[in-house]
């Protein structure tokens, strides 16, 4: 579906509460957890590198479409819920904070039905909204033209809850939504959920990729991707080739400049914007099948962004 289709809101349902833990700030080594966290199952960013493991739930494909292992889906979901379970008594439960599900490449809303019946069948009470934005092959639409419509479709969902919002985003999803946290000045997402994003950037060979580039191997696709063409596809705004990084840090229009590899007049204010999030949560591992490296999940920041972020696991 086109970008301009309409937001479907999908029921009502509560994951999260209205007073939750909220993220640490350390000093510019982001050398320890600031709330003694080191032992947690989550492990906070320590450095340079951010560094998370969820035990057993290493596969994030349990949380979209059909013919996938049941198993998978509740364990991330339980994660999930266990992450922001409701913290307040049921008398003030109105007050929890709006869901807002942002799908990955060639997605749709109908893909998270399954999260959906979830959050109903366990939290019934928070409005959870699906964006029914940039579906299918329109999700090869240019990164930043997809930004700019998710920014639209968000904006009065914000401004309707004062006490802040959740983020859930998926692979590609998670690019768009750290991209909206940046270049938003008054956003008030409370919560920040990467699922399985590949937010370092992606080099491997994907079914997807060798469905869009038949004839290109993957150690010959940034020719396509480090060009003025190329750049006009999603896949191609965050195809990180180390074998070509110059070519990457002058082409790349979306990922250098989000990630603050390349110096450009907005930076500062990015950066700003970005630390508003009141925590954020980077899930990924070796069984994704999808994001090549896993690893990319992680987002690696210079010194002048870190901030550690540090979670409760229970």
């Amino acid at each position: 579906m086109a970008a301009s289709g309409a937001l479907r809101p999908l029921g009502v349902d509560p994951l999260w509460g209205a007073e939750e833990s909220r993220a640490g700030e350390t000093g510019p080594d982001c050398s320890f957890c600031s709330r003694g966290q080191e032992d947690s199952p989550l492990l906070c960013r320590q450095g340079h590198n951010t560094h998370f493991r969820i035990k057993s739930c290493d596969s994030m494909l349990g949380l979209r479409g059909p013919g996938l292992p049941a198993a998978g889906i509740l364990c991330l979901l339980s994660f999930l819920a266990l992450l922001l379970l409701p913290t307040v008594p049921a008398p003030h439960r109105a007050s929890y904070k709006p869901v807002i599900v942002v799908h990955g490449l060639f997605d749709s809303s109908y893909s998270f039905r399954h999260l959906l019946e979830y959050i109903n069948e366990t939290h019934p009470g928070t409005v959870v909204t699906v964006l029914d934005l940039f579906d299918g092959r329109e999700s090869l639409r240019p990164l930043w033209e997809q930004v700019q419509g998710f920014r639209e479709a968000v904006a009065p969902i914000m401004a309707k809850a004062p006490q802040g919002v959740h983020l859930i985003c998926y692979s590609q999803g998670g690019l768009v939504c750290r991209a909206l946290l940046s270049v938003m000045d008054e956003h008030n997402v409370d919560s920040f959920i990467s699922l399985s994003s590949p937010q370092m950037g992606q080099y491997g060979d994907t079914d997807y990729l060798k469905w869009l580039f038949p004839t290109s191997m993957r150690s010959n696709l940034y020719r396509i991707c480090y060009s003025p063409w190329g750049q006009e596809f999603s896949i191609c705004n965050y195809w990180h080739d180390p074998h070509h990084d110059d070519l990457y840090l002058n082409a790349s229009s979306f990922l250098a400049l989000i990630n603050g590899e390349r110096d450009h007049p907005n930076a500062t204010v990015w950066r700003k914007n970005f630390l508003r999030v009141g925590r954020m949560v980077l899930i990924g591992g070796p069984d994704d099948g999808v994001i090549t490296p896993w690893q990319s999940r992680k987002i690696q920041v210079s010194t002048a962004l870190c901030a550690c972020l540090c979670y409760r696991s229970s």
